[in-house]
């Protein structure tokens, strides 16, 4: 089974919609069809199940939600902004750091990095 070795963001060509795709993840067929550089996947001998794109609404402003966790200090743990991720639809996986989550908000234009 091959999974992205990156994470990777494009626009999808059908929807006009930005696409973020975290590293460790395996997107649908149609979405692994998209993806022409084939350097961006590793094998894997485990099968993980597959994991649907975060699709966030192409280019808007970020703007601050009041329900961002803290970057540092009480309540800015890797669980929490897991937490909010999830609350905004970009999905995470168990190996990503609390920095690759805030990287993939930010991507996702959630949060300003």
């Amino acid at each position: 089974m091959r999974r992205l070795a990156y994470t990777l963001h494009f626009e999808d060509p059908e929807t006009g919609r930005t696409v973020v795709l975290l590293k460790g993840s395996t997107p649908s067929k149609r979405v692994q069809e998209l993806i022409t550089n084939p350097d961006v996947w590793e094998e894997t001998a485990e099968v993980p199940a597959a994991v649907e794109e975060a699709q966030i609404q192409a280019p808007a402003p970020v703007q601050a939600s009041g329900d961002e966790p803290p970057r540092s200090g009480k309540g800015s743990s890797k669980d929490a902004w897991a937490a909010f991720a999830a609350k905004h639809n970009v999905q995470v996986n168990d190996e990503d750091t609390r920095d690759d989550i805030i990287h993939a908000l930010a991507q996702a234009r959630v949060v300003n990095e």
